[in-house]
């Protein structure tokens, strides 16, 4: 037995162990690079400039939370732009002056308009009653539309119509089954 060579060999494992954890701390600040500049990339730069209007997020104690209430509360009008994302807004309707932060500010847009609009010319339903005595009031059925059955219709309507049967008869198989089974039991308990 080779005492320096096992000595040697057991450095060498005592390092590889060591490098182990370097390599995951390595794999984890790549991963967090990655995830930074992914997130960085998702990140609409807002930029304001002064008579913009704008919403302000009303972060208030919750203590009642309305799900259908609005978070955001304005219009408010941008009157300056500090440095470091400060923005001094005016209200509209009290004339109110207030130097918020601008991640809690957000465009206001007014009315959308529609340029582009198409239109579409429907042809009129074929109605067929399926009543026989449509003029009596107990009787009337409702009119349905029309609608030619294709081949893809026809062969999904043949599938679950053979589907059903299979279901059917194994139903019944099992029923049988078992009936089988528990006459063959009592007849082995009593004889």
């Amino acid at each position: 037995m080779d005492y320096d060579a096992a000595g040697i060999a057991r450095k060498l494992q005592l390092h590889e162990l060591e490098e182990i954890p370097n390599d995951a701390y390595e794999n984890a600040r790549i991963y967090k690079e990655k995830t930074k500049s992914f997130h960085d990339r998702m990140i609409t730069r807002k930029e304001f400039h002064v008579g913009d209007k704008v919403l302000l997020y009303h972060s208030r104690l919750k203590l009642f939370p309305g799900t259908l209430c609005s978070n955001w509360i304005g219009p408010f009008v941008v009157s300056n732009v500090f440095l470091y994302g400060a923005i001094e807004i005016t209200s509209l309707e009290t004339n109110k002056v207030l130097k918020v932060n601008g991640h809690r500010l957000k465009p206001f847009y007014e009315g959308w308009t529609a340029e582009l609009i198409a239109s579409m010319e429907l042809a009129e339903p074929i109605y067929e009653a399926w009543a026989c005595d449509v003029s009596s009031q107990w009787h009337k059925k409702a009119l349905t539309v029309r609608q030619p059955i294709t081949k893809r219709k026809k062969n999904h309507i043949c599938f679950l119509f053979s589907l059903s049967f299979f279901f059917a008869f194994y139903f019944i198989f099992v029923i049988l089954l078992y009936s089988f089974s528990f006459i063959s039991t009592l007849r082995k308990m009593l004889f």
